[in-house]
């Protein structure tokens, strides 16, 4: 049986591979690295260069060998040396592929792989970083124990539950600062004021894959004299800016979750906080929570009210319970998993 070498490039790009559909031959259809043969006086590293340019139009870096596979077709037999690249110039055409998509560490099983590519996957997935998702918030996101007035355990907060839960493709990356606003400025801690942070934070974490926002609380405290719609407008342009970095700053966009926040039980003003908040504060909650969901539709983002997924701790009437975290980690992990929040 004839025996070929030939070269294959994983192609990486902002925590994505590519991979092409074969769009002639035997094996048309199928998915692979695109690559091809080795010619005369080539090493293989000029010959994976030549051919991504002849293929994709596109001008690659060559960098160390991932893996070699050897596999037999029916009256064929190849060697397949699979390179890891990115890309230095040029701009994709698929010039005989069928077709091409670039693949998260959790997508590589949604595309049909040719028998000797499959073989790689294993090592391709390790060199994908997990997606992304970044939690922004304020003490409900960072875990605030209305009991021990510290912080919840990692068996309890929402954001470490939903990490456990989505598995090792994913990274979830904890946002939650205590007191953090929406649209309202602290004149006493500044640096609470979360549109300011936002950016920074985005910037650090990118790319990013997946914005959950869950912040208006505190821009209920009565030092505010803030309006359901004042907040909403804040959590708008907060949004806005959030889908311009991710035009800007990253190679594809990113999904949001806008979520509103828990239940302000009313009696808040009988409890620990009730120095901070009146008794229109849950009825201003609420009034948020519908706004926000027309906010979503307006802005292309997936909504969530988590007054409807979790439960209020009555012991101070404004923090999660225990309970709470767990509802709200299973309703977010729902959400995510229909699909609503895009990261194409």
């Amino acid at each position: 049986m004839d025996k070929i070498s030939v070269v294959a490039a994983a192609i990486f790009s902002d925590g994505r591979v590519l991979a092409t559909q074969r769009g002639y031959g035997p094996q048309k259809g199928g998915w692979e690295f695109p690559g091809g043969k080795i010619e005369d006086r080539e090493t293989p590293r000029q010959a994976l260069a030549r051919e991504i340019r002849e293929e994709l139009a596109l001008d690659i870096l060559v960098g160390d060998l991932i893996g070699t596979v050897d596999y037999d077709y029916p009256g064929l037999s190849v060697s397949i040396s699979c390179y890891v690249c990115w890309i230095c110039g040029g701009k994709l055409t698929l010039r005989e592929a069928s077709d091409a998509r670039w693949l998260a560490r959790g997508e590589l099983d949604s595309v049909t792989w040719l028998p000797a590519d499959r073989e790689l996957l294993p090592k391709v997935h390790d060199r994908l970083e997990p997606r992304t998702i970044l939690c922004y918030g304020d003490s409900n996101t960072y875990g605030y124990c209305p009991e021990s007035r510290r912080r919840y355990g990692e068996d309890i907060r929402w954001t470490k539950r939903l990490a456990r839960s989505l598995g090792e493709d994913f990274r979830v990356v904890e946002e939650g600062c205590n007191g953090r606003t929406a649209a309202m400025r602290p004149e006493d801690h500044p640096w609470k004021y979360g549109p300011d942070f936002l950016i920074p934070c985005l910037n650090s974490h990118k790319p990013v894959d997946t914005l959950i926002l869950m912040l208006g609380t505190n821009d209920l405290k009565t030092v505010f004299c803030a309006s359901a719609e004042s907040i909403a407008w804040g959590l708008r342009q907060m949004i806005l800016s959030a889908k311009e970095f991710f035009s800007l700053k990253q190679e594809r966009p990113a999904g949001i979750l806008l979520v509103s926040p828990p239940k302000v039980l009313p009696g808040i003003v009988d409890g620990s906080f009730g120095e901070n908040f009146d008794a229109g504060a849950p009825l201003r909650r609420r009034e948020l929570a519908v706004l926000c969901e027309k906010l979503a539709a307006e802005t292309g983002c997936a909504f969530l009210d988590a007054a409807d997924m979790s439960e209020t701790s009555p012991l101070d009437s404004l923090h999660l319970s225990s309970e709470g975290h767990i509802k709200l980690a299973a309703a977010i992990e729902r959400k995510l998993k229909e699909g609503v929040v895009s990261w194409n």
